[in-house]
């Protein structure tokens, strides 16, 4: 059956080396998925001119430069705040004891001097904002949190920052005058370099996804729009077990999927770059895009509900049997979504529902398809 082109329409044991990484203990429905970047493609001469210099900055230093803005700590990121007290008050902890945390990553913006994206360390900084208790972002439940699970210091068990200031002076002052290490770029040639560091800065360690880098990369009402309908649409529950996402693998899914939709001709196998164009584009473009976008969204969401009432819950799952499999297959996804967003193509797959799903269940017997499937991203 042809596709129209409709592309123009539309909590643990108490253990400190787990802060060597800003990984998420949450499960993962997605397949596992390499990005990496051809140096070759790279302008090295450029990259050497690149100015790489350390500093130590304190931690009241640091809550300074969040709340003036010279460090970049968007409220959407601390809405999926991926780290649970416990090994917030770990990191508190170990500021408090002076043992070492692993370095801060900053790059200077490109049109704003002394102005910094964090790279790697976003779970650091905002933990150390929130117990200070000056989080930005209204609804923050960890906001001045108390510690919890600690395993030398006992006796502040429960307290948070201002029980700190009353009641044990010495360890405020040691909290608020440790320092961390702190990496700066300066100078650095273009994006893609950027999401090379971030990617190499996450190797060894639960992967972090590019999302959230791209949601400072790109700031705008695009990405903003992005992150409010992918932490508010009912069907994201089905793919993620924690809505929203901390680690915004629903707003990326999102932007994959109408990516797929509005600019597929121009796909040309590299999917992050991909998306990272697709996001400067509408960025730069969203006065004319903006139209549009509420519609499209509209049938990314109808054409999953589709999907899920015709095929079932295990409809975007690697094989129709999930004891073998309960990851996420987003090929799988990518195809039914595409196809179900036309309205034409959906309102015909509901009438022949139960031809629809035999003929599917149909394609799980061909080990080729199944091949593909599962190496597909």
């Amino acid at each position: 059956m042809a596709r129209k082109n409709t592309a123009s329409r539309k909590e643990d044991q108490p253990q400190h080396a787990d802060l060597l990484t800003e990984g998420s203990p949450d499960y993962s429905p997605w397949e596992e998925e390499e990005e990496t970047t051809d140096f070759s493609e790279l302008d090295l001469e450029k990259i050497s001119k690149t100015v790489v210099y350390g500093t130590d900055w304190t931690t009241e230093t640091l809550k300074n430069q969040i709340r003036s803005g010279n460090i970049v700590l968007n409220p959407k990121f601390q809405r999926r705040d991926a780290w649970d007290i416990s090994r917030k008050s770990r990191l508190i902890e170990s500021l408090i004891l002076g043992i070492p945390v692993p370095n801060i990553v900053l790059a200077e913006e490109k049109k704003a001097r002394g102005k910094f994206i964090v790279l790697d360390g976003k779970q650091r900084l905002l933990s150390i904002l929130q117990f200070f208790g000056e989080s930005q972002f209204n609804g923050d439940e960890h906001n001045g949190f108390p510690l919890k699970k600690l395993e030398f210091l006992k006796d502040l068990e429960g307290k948070s920052y201002q029980g700190l200031k009353d009641n044990h002076e010495d360890f405020a002052r040691a909290y608020e005058n440790q320092s961390i290490r702190a990496i700066f770029l300066r100078d650095w040639p273009h994006e893609e370099f950027l999401f090379t560091v971030f990617s190499r800065l996450n190797q060894g360690s639960v992967r972090l996804n590019f999302q959230e880098l791209r949601l400072s990369l790109y700031p705008g009402e695009f990405i903003d729009q992005i992150d409010y309908h992918s932490s508010r649409m009912p069907v994201m529950k089905n793919f993620f077990p924690k809505h929203p996402d901390p680690r915004m693998g629903d707003a990326e899914l999102l932007l994959r999927t109408l990516a797929f939709q509005k600019r597929l001709p121009e796909y040309r196998g590299k999917l992050r770059a991909f998306l990272d164009e697709t996001c400067k584009q509408f960025s730069e473009h969203w006065s004319q895009e903006k139209e549009g976008f509420n519609l499209i969204i509209q049938e990314i969401e109808e054409a999953v509900e589709c999907g899920l009432e015709i095929l079932g819950t295990d409809t975007f799952a690697r094989r129709l049997d999930v004891r073998k499999s309960k990851k996420f297959n987003r090929a799988l996804f990518d195809i039914l979504v595409y196809y179900f967003t036309d309205p034409l193509i959906r309102e015909a797959a509901k009438k022949e529902s139960t031809a629809v799903a035999a003929a599917y269940k149909e394609l799980f017997q061909d080990q080729g398809f199944i091949n593909t499937v599962q190496q597909s991203r």
